[in-house]
């Protein structure tokens, strides 16, 4: 199992991530009380502190679409967290920060090598 945090200083919060073939496990410990049996991946947010989020992995799942599918989920979260609005003329935002959380995610797991800057 990996466990690691991404601090997102900008937005005042924290994701954990967590990778494991344990889903539904790690999931129930969080505290998320729905069936998530098959899930490759699951993007929580904790009531008791909603500047903490959570994104599970399936280690034997795991690939680029999962990767971006559970960090838009995320991005979204947290946009929506500090009222920031997604529409035509404001979408920079929500780019960047997807962008930043697939990297860390493919950092994380292992996959490919952080993009050098051009």
């Amino acid at each position: 199992m990996i466990k690691k945090t991404i601090i997102i200083p900008i937005y005042n919060c924290q994701v954990d991530v967590v990778v494991t073939d344990k889903v539904e496990e790690v999931a129930e410990q969080a505290g998320f009380n729905e069936e998530c049996t098959g899930y490759e991946g699951l993007t929580l947010s904790y009531p008791s502190n909603p500047s903490i989020y959570c994104i599970i992995l399936r280690k034997s799942a795991i690939d680029a679409c999962v990767i971006a599918h559970e960090c838009y989920h995320l991005t979204s979260k947290i946009m929506r967290a500090c009222d920031v609005r997604y529409d035509a003329g404001n979408i920079e935002p929500f780019a960047y920060l997807h962008g930043y959380l697939v990297e860390e995610l493919h950092k994380i797991v292992g996959h490919g090598k952080k993009r050098s800057k051009v």
